[in-house]
């Protein structure tokens, strides 16, 4: 007893430094985890075999309460794998890049004022492969019949993005008539990668509802792929700075200003939102026409009545700063149209 009452100071340093070193240790478990409600419920995902075009024509969910309904959409011999006894069922569309499919894991659900919020953790990434559909089934209470889905995405790590590149621009078609389309960019020695492969040029046969088809290989693209290095942002004292908790609504607003539709819009926010959450804090700039010309000019045939490209730059910040406000312009999109977005990360604001 003695040794301790001689050395409890030493005791107490010992253990205070103990707690110290545990405390950082469970920050650094989970500093990249999300606050998870305790009414989150595990659910059961399946992964659908095949795009239900049916479902998701007008709405990117829907509740199935019993076979009848399920069997309107799917196979008949797909309804036994499912229990309409016990469960409901929402059907969920997933955009999601074509090469990480193994990276995206549903965690579950909770409802909530007529709300079913639904969790998904992905590895994130800057780029990779262009954004493909994947299709999910999830057992939920049986007492919910009708309600909202709110798909939620959180990121499991922290992406490195290069400031030099331009990630992730996409290229929709959309002519009048089906037509052969060729599609050249500026400057090729840019490119890092594309999907379909870019070979001086896209030359395809594509479709009145934008669908792009390989003539060659019967294969078919619902878009054009392509990133790029040496991109320099020319930002000046013009933007946005958006809060964390503010970003998807801010998304969802400039983008339609922009001119993307819904389906581009979800695409966009999809890819976008989950990088733009990891910071309290983001300055956004939308370049203007000229400047993404003059980095990455396009060259289409037969000439499109209406281009609609997008690149959005921005920086992560810790706390906010001061700049004016960017004025955008809503184009027009008549006859022949092709709507590109993509983005990038800058180191500062010049």
């Amino acid at each position: 007893m003695s040794f301790f009452k001689k050395n409890y100071k030493i005791f107490l340093v010992i253990t205070l430094v103990l707690c110290i070193l545990i405390c950082i240790l469970l920050f650094y478990l989970n500093r990249n985890s999300l606050p998870i409600s305790s009414n989150y419920q595990e659910g059961k995902f399946t992964m659908l075999s095949h795009s239900h075009e049916k479902i998701f024509s007008d709405r990117n969910s829907q509740i199935f309460m019993n076979s009848s309904d399920f069997s309107y959409y799917f196979p008949q011999e797909d309804v036994n794998h499912y229990d309409f006894s016990h469960f409901n069922y929402v059907a969920l569309e997933i955009a999601y890049d074509s090469c990480r499919e193994s990276n995206l894991e549903p965690k579950g659900y909770y409802y909530e004022n007529g709300v079913i919020h639904v969790l998904f953790y992905y590895k994130a990434s800057c780029g990779v492969c262009a954004p493909e559909y994947y299709y999910y089934m999830l057992e939920i209470d049986k007492s919910i019949q009708d309600a909202i889905v709110d798909i939620n995405y959180h990121s499991t790590n922290d992406p490195h993005c290069d400031p030099d590149i331009a990630y992730k621009p996409i290229i929709y078609l959309y002519p009048e008539e089906d037509m052969n389309v060729e599609v050249s960019l500026g400057n090729p020695d840019y490119l890092t990668i594309t999907y379909p492969e870019y070979k001086d040029g896209w030359n395809y046969f594509v479709k009145k509802d934008g669908t792009i088809i390989d003539t060659n290989t019967s294969f078919e693209y619902y878009s054009l792929f392509w990133e790029g290095n040496h991109h320099v942002s020319k930002k000046h004292n013009v933007g946005f700075v958006v809060k964390n908790s503010d970003t998807l609504s801010f998304l969802e607003e400039k983008l339609r200003i922009l001119g993307l539709n819904d389906k581009e819009a979800q695409e966009f926010i999809i890819y976008w939102y989950p990088k733009l959450k990891q910071s309290p804090y983001n300055y956004i700039y939308f370049e203007t026409m000229d400047e993404i010309n003059e980095y990455m000019p396009l060259s289409i045939t037969p000439t499109p009545d209406s281009i609609i490209r997008i690149q959005m730059d921005y920086l992560p910040l810790k706390e906010p700063i001061n700049v004016l406000e960017e004025k955008l312009s809503s184009p027009q999109r008549n006859g022949f149209t092709v709507v590109e977005w993509g983005g990038s990360i800058i180191e500062e604001i010049k």
